[in-house]
């Protein structure tokens, strides 16, 4: 079976308008959500497994609202052909909803995987596929709190694949956890992306072959609030990640200080394999400082271990960074910019 997904396997097809109302089984079949989302509260929907159950159709999206929605070993198969923004085909969502819990989904097709809406709390989402969209696969927007994304395997974004949002005009997004997830082929954006934020953490995650950037980035950008808290990035794999957008190189894991400063940043244990440009990679003309880098390995780099983009101003710090084939630090910020070498630094 493989290469096979449940399309393949030729379920008889039920067309099914489902409503407000859905029963608690999902049993073996393909079900048709033809006219609207399927909007749903305080239910378990558990399929007969990803290979069984599936939902299909352009409105083939699930909304909670008012909380307590969990969703079990099905499948949800969207028909989106291009990004519209304004369009709801986001396979799941929600408004301010809490204690919803996706296990064992296998979802593609569609514009975003999981949007949770603003003041959402404690989603867990973990065993999942999230392949083949069109934006996102997770965003954790506008105060999405006390989230773990775990053990799930995301692939083909056109987006970033995991992100944290906290707009200006919205709530922090704030201690939430990534682990143990693997995230290939982003064909835009990154991996992992936050946009300010509270004591956020990404790690033990393992990201590859990004299209155009980062394995990683931080950024003040989309009018985000500040980096508050701590925000730690660590034991994570990033494999010839770093891409060419907008006219210019970047990062395996980048510090964007576009719209506002960086600060509070700890990276730790970090494997960077095979970077298409540089290891780490700072940018930005607000100011970043408290940034610890403690651990890291860079085995091969098309450009320096660090990179230090024309216009930044700041520091990090960097102790126990061991590299090799790669340069070591390329300053386009004409000195504005500092890396405090600590101990335990070897090759550069």
């Amino acid at each position: 079976m493989t290469g096979q997904g449940p399309e393949d396997l030729r379920l008889p097809e039920k067309a099914i308008l489902f409503r407000t109302v859905i029963s608690t089984d999902l049993p073996p079949g393909r079900f048709l959500s033809l006219s609207q989302p399927i909007s749903v509260s305080g239910v378990t929907i558990r399929g007969a497994g990803v290979w069984h159950s599936v939902v299909a159709g352009f409105h083939a999206h699930f909304d909670c609202y008012g909380g307590n929605c969990e969703y079990y070993d099905f499948a949800v198969f969207g028909d989106t052909t291009r990004r519209v923004d304004s369009d709801t085909d986001t396979a799941f969502g929600g408004a301010q909803s809490s204690g919803v819990v996706l296990d064992n989904i296998w979802l593609e097709h569609s514009k975003t995987g999981y949007w949770p809406g603003s003041g959402s709390d404690g989603l867990v989402i973990r065993n999942s596929r999230l392949r083949n969209l069109f934006a996102d696969g997770v965003n954790l927007f506008s105060g999405s709190s006390n989230c773990v994304i775990e053990n799930n395997h995301l692939r083909n974004t056109g987006d970033d694949a995991i992100a944290m949002w906290s707009p200006g005009d919205g709530g922090v997004s704030s201690n939430n956890v990534v682990r143990h997830n693997y995230v290939q082929l982003p064909w835009m954006a990154n991996c992992f992306g936050l946009y300010g934020g509270s004591d956020n953490t990404i790690e033990d995650n393992v990201c590859a072959d990004t299209v155009q950037y980062p394995g990683v980035l931080l950024a003040r950008q989309f009018n985000s609030h500040p980096f508050t808290g701590s925000t730690v990035i660590q034991r994570n794999t990033l494999i010839r990640t770093g891409g060419w957008a907008y006219d210019q190189p970047h990062g395996a894991i980048k510090l964007h200080a576009d719209q506002g400063p960086i600060q509070n940043v700890h990276i730790n244990d970090v494997h960077l394999i095979d970077s298409s440009n540089s290891g780490f990679h700072f940018q930005g003309e607000a100011f970043i400082d408290t940034v610890y880098i403690d651990g890291a390995q860079i085995d091969t780099a098309g450009g320096a271990a660090f990179l230090l983009g024309y216009g930044a101003n700041g520091a990090a710090d960097a102790a126990n960074v061991v590299v090799q084939n790669a340069g070591g630090v390329q300053d386009e910020a004409d000195g504005a910019f500092t890396i405090l070498r600590g101990s335990g630094n070897v090759g550069w």
